[in-house]
């Protein structure tokens, strides 16, 4: 049996975790076997590149973030989504390569001509069999979120508003779902099954 691969992804504050996990439970209670990944992040070096990346004390350039992000992706997908995937296994991942294009090629300013070359290198041709894009106003977002935050979410409204645009180009470039965000939680997970039910075969 081959895998599914799922990602969720979208701007910070949309609800990628929250719904990523209501979605593995009801992939499970479905009856197939889920691996709930996340990036950056997901392994030994992940987590490690993930410390780096989100700590509001460093800020790198975009460059350095987008090869440090591929660099958590391509382990990732080594050591965790590829092997479940040829085990037969659905992967709901938080985010993709949409987020480099957005957070780092687009608003950051590193170049898309750099973050094809690195997505190439780090995925080698593996594509989610969906894509569903949670999609939110960036005030709205801001809103939702706790604390201070992380080093991207501390950055300023105009580089959110660029974020969300560079999502919603890319993701109809790419043929992506697009959910909104902005509805209760359950409306928003429902809608999320929606998008992804016709890729999973006897998990419908």
């Amino acid at each position: 049996m081959t895998g599914v691969f799922l990602v969720l992804d979208g701007p910070d504050g949309c609800g990628k975790s929250t719904q990523a996990g209501l979605l593995t439970k009801r992939l499970i209670a479905s009856g197939r076997a889920v691996v709930h990944a996340r990036e950056p992040g997901g392994t030994d070096l992940g987590e490690a590149l993930r410390e780096v990346l989100l700590d509001p004390s460093r800020t790198p350039d975009a460059v350095v973030e987008a090869c440090l992000f591929s660099a958590s992706r391509r382990t990732l997908l080594g050591e965790v989504v590829r092997p479940a995937l040829a085990d037969g296994q659905v992967v709901v991942c938080e985010r993709y390569v949409g987020s480099t294009w957005a957070y780092q090629g687009v608003a950051g300013g590193a170049g898309k001509d750099l973050v094809r070359a690195l997505e190439t290198a780090a995925c080698e041709g593996l594509d989610p069999d969906r894509v569903v894009l949670l999609d939110m106003d960036p005030l709205r977002a801001a809103e939702r979120r706790s604390g201070e935050g992380d080093q991207f979410e501390r950055r300023p409204p105009e580089f959110h508003a660029a974020v969300r645009a560079a999502f919603l180009e890319l993701g109809e470039e790419r043929g992506w779902s697009v959910v909104d965000a902005g509805r209760p939680q359950e409306e928003v997970a429902e809608a999320v099954w929606q998008a992804v039910v016709g890729c999973l075969g006897d998990a419908a």
